[in-house]
């Protein structure tokens, strides 16, 4: 009974974390681009992402603090084309489900590059939705060549991408993303704490019971 119970917590916490994809969702390239041409303002939602919002914002520090720009699009970055950018010292997306969509989001990948190849570093952060929690994290160098960073990670609530760039210097490209969560997530979501918090109170009704047993046994 009580290694019944044990297999169905463990099985149960990873079924939660490690979400399934919707069948009707798949990666979706964002290419943060405008034909207005350059300098132009990157409107929120920019580009057909089904069940998912993206906005777009630069702030002046890592975490939740209030927008101090928006982001630009720039049509040849030296090393990546029609680029994002902000003249803020972060860069900051907000990934979202749509409204009623319940099964989350994912960020697959995203390309990073300095402005035709300049020595340049800084640090990416992936936090979820409120940015209570810090899901991934990475510094980054870079020079004539651009960075391909992967963070795949999932969230039912939405996914904060905020970037760093010590001058300036670095522009985003390439946002792959899907409406959908698909990976396991870095913290357990609330529905899973609620399903390990049950399961442990069964190990221990469980484990009460047989000392219960064993106790009346003795006498």
């Amino acid at each position: 009974m009580l290694k019944s119970v044990r297999r169905f917590v463990v099985a149960a916490a990873f079924a939660s974390m490690g979400a399934v994809a919707s069948a009707n969702s798949a990666p979706i390239l964002v290419d943060p681009w405008q034909s207005s041409g350059n300098g132009t303002i990157l409107n929120d939602n920019f580009g057909t992402v089904p069940n998912l919002d993206l906005l777009y914002s630069g702030k002046g520090g890592f975490g939740a603090g209030p927008n101090t720009s928006r982001l630009f699009v720039w049509a040849n970055w030296g090393t990546l084309d029609h680029v994002s950018y902000t003249d803020a010292p972060v860069t900051d997306v907000f990934i979202r489900p749509d409204a009623g969509w319940l099964d989350g989001v994912s960020l697959h990948s995203i390309d990073i590059g300095s402005y035709f190849g300049a020595a340049e570093g800084g640090e990416v952060r992936v936090y979820n939705s409120d940015y209570s929690s810090l899901l991934f994290q990475r510094t980054y160098s870079l020079g004539s060549t651009p960075l391909t960073i992967s963070p795949q990670i999932s969230s039912l609530d939405g996914l904060r991408l905020q970037i760093s760039s010590a001058h300036g210097l670095v522009a985003i490209d390439n946002i792959l993303v899907e409406g959908g969560a698909v990976f396991s997530t870095a913290v357990p979501e609330p529905a899973t704490w609620a399903v390990v918090i049950l399961g442990f109170g069964c190990v221990g009704a469980a484990m009460r019971h047989r000392r219960q047993r064993f106790a009346a046994q003795a006498v």
